[in-house]
This record gives C-alpha cells, sequence and structure tokens, in this order.
C-alpha cells in the first residue's frame, strides 16, 4: 500500500474525503466518501465466503448514503479536507 492510500484510510475514519476515479468505461466520478462510525452504518457482516480485495477500496458515499467501491489503479486525484485547508494527492492525471 502506498503512503497516500494509507493516509487516506487513516482520514476517512473520521472525516470526509472528495475522490476523482475513472470508472471501467472511461468516464470519471468524483465520490465524496467517509468510513466514519459516527455516518456509516453499522456493518452487521461480510458475505460469507468472500475474501477482501486489497485492489479496491470500500467506502461510505455521503451523497448518495450508499456503499461504493473503487480500484486504487483507478484513482485520478485525491482531497483531504481539513478545517483549514485542502491536502490533495494527484495520482493518475
Amino acid at each position: 500500500m502506498q503512503d497516500w492510500q494509507i493516509r487516506f484510510r487513516h482520514f476517512i475514519q473520521s472525516h470526509e474525503a472528495t475522490v476523482l476515479f475513472r470508472k471501467v468505461d472511461g468516464s470519471l466520478r468524483t465520490l465524496q466518501c467517509t468510513l466514519n462510525p459516527f455516518v456509516v452504518p453499522p456493518v452487521t457482516s461480510q458475505r460469507p465466503g468472500r475474501t477482501p480485495n486489497n485492489d479496491v477500496c470500500v467506502v461510505w458515499d455521503v451523497v448518495q448514503d450508499d456503499w461504493r467501491a473503487f480500484r486504487w489503479d483507478s484513482v485520478v486525484k485525491v482531497e483531504l479536507v481539513h478545517d483549514t485547508y485542502v491536502e490533495t494527492y494527484t495520482i493518475n492525471p
């Protein structure tokens, strides 16, 4: 896992972030997301027999109020919004 991915995963545990990624059809999608336990619904269980995929990041979409996933290698840009500044990582322009 790269440094920006570790930073992102840690940040969204308590904050929202914006991710710009390229979908499978080639179009770009902007996703406002979090994993803040005060925002996401409780997870009761993972599907039986399903192993986690480290190439994919699963997050809560705060706009659509639903779970979403994106591939790490499809990320174009990540913005971590702090109270006084924005931390931006451009990955795959």
